[in-house]
């Protein structure tokens, strides 16, 4: 039972693999909800291709 379960799980891996690589070809898709976020230009988002943190930055008065 062994054997079969690590085939499915090998094959599933693979699949989201696949995916991933293709939709990293497409670009990066800005979900609606972040692009009101950012449209309302009280913070500034960082978000770098390939890295996993993002940056938000928000100036009140003389401060950041």
């Amino acid at each position: 039972m062994g054997n079969l379960a690590d085939g499915t799980l090998s094959a599933a891996l693979a699949s989201e693999h696949t995916y991933e690589l293709e939709a990293a070809k497409e670009g990066p898709e800005i979900p609606e909800f972040l692009e009101r976020f950012m449209n309302e230009k009280v913070w500034e988002v960082q978000d770098t291709p390939g890295v996993d943190d993002v940056a938000l930055t928000r100036t009140f008065g003389n401060e950041t």
